[in-house]
């Protein structure tokens, strides 16, 4: 005797819950600090 298999009933398909998405929080920019500027040593000419 050969019993019917039961179809597997698709249950309710649990959607992906979107969380609150955490944005970017822009930290201050580190400016570049602009250092002494080598002058050229002029050499014996």
């Amino acid at each position: 005797m050969i019993y019917p298999q039961p179809e597997p009933t698709p249950g309710p398909v649990p959607e992906p819950m979107p969380g609150p998405v955490p944005e970017p929080v822009p930290g201050p920019v580190p400016q570049p600090v602009p250092g002494p500027i080598p002058q050229p040593i002029p050499g014996p000419i």
